[in-house]
Parts: C-alpha cells; structure tokens; sequence
C-alpha cells in the first residue's frame, strides 16, 4: 500500500516541482432523459424550473434531454431532490411524456483530483426516493489533471 501511495505521489509531480494536492469533490447531478418520441410539453416545463442543457433529437431518432437543478447544491441528495420536486409539479400530460421515456437516470458527477479511495454516501432516503419514482442512478468521474498531473483548469 505505501509503495503505490509513493508512485501515486511521484506521478503528480511536473518537471520537478510538487503540484499541490486537491480533494476530489462533488461536481453536480444531471436528470438525462432518452425517448422514442418527442417530448415537447415535458421538456417546457422542465426548463421553467431547472436548467435545460440539451434536448434534441439524435442520428437514430430518439429524443435526450439533460437538466441540472436552476439553483445547484453542494450534494447530490439536494440537487436531486430540487429535480425530484420540479417533476412533481409536471402537468398530466407532462408526466405522461416522462414515463414514456426508455432512460430516466439521475447522473452524479465527481471531481477527480488527489484523493485517496474518495467516499460518497447516498442516503438510504435517497435511494429510495429515486427508486420510488421508477429512475436509476449513474456516477460519472471527471479526471482534472492531465496525464503529465497539471490541472486541466486554472487553479
């Protein structure tokens, strides 16, 4: 363990200067939605009360949208719940577009900086809820150093 501790340390190292370290750290959550149809009225409505990122429809002809919560939070379970409340103010017809899509899935992105075995807990609350509500979860990591271990964005 200490010896892959030590070649970790050495591969952030650049040009002989010792970079400094950074936790790794929450990013954001993403509501991303994929469907046969179109979903116009749902997409509308999901943009009054969150921040649409894309809807469009792609190559093979179905629909993706993304959404961020308007206002984003230092977690996952409050972004999450901000997207959760904004679906359950949805019209009828709204909701009736959103169980038609074939992808409703939660992604969970993380900073990847220096941290050694990072740990995210999601409440057992939280699961539930997204279970409940019939979406999955993903998690996507954004690795933030280049190979030579300088940060891919100004410090």
């Amino acid at each position: 363990m200490a010896l892959g501790r030590v070649t970790w340390t050495l591969s952030v190292r650049n040009m002989g200067a010792q970079l400094p370290t950074i936790d790794s750290d929450y990013a954001n959550t993403d509501l991303d939605l994929l469907s046969p149809v179109a979903f116009d009225v749902l997409d509308s409505e999901l943009s009054v009360s969150c921040c649409q990122l894309h809807y469009a429809q792609l190559t093979d002809g179905t629909w993706s949208a993304s959404y961020e919560a308007n206002q984003l939070n230092s977690d996952a379970l409050n972004d999450i719940g901000a997207l959760l409340d904004a679906i359950g103010g949805l019209s009828g017809l709204a909701k009736s577009q959103l169980a038609a899509c074939s992808k409703r899935n939660f992604n969970v992105g993380f900073h990847c900086w220096d941290s050694w075995g990072y740990n995210y807990l999601f409440p057992t609350a939280l699961l539930k809820l997204v279970s409940n509500a019939d979406f999955s979860m993903s998690i996507t990591l954004y690795p933030m150093r280049e190979t030579d271990g300088t940060p891919k964005i100004e410090l």
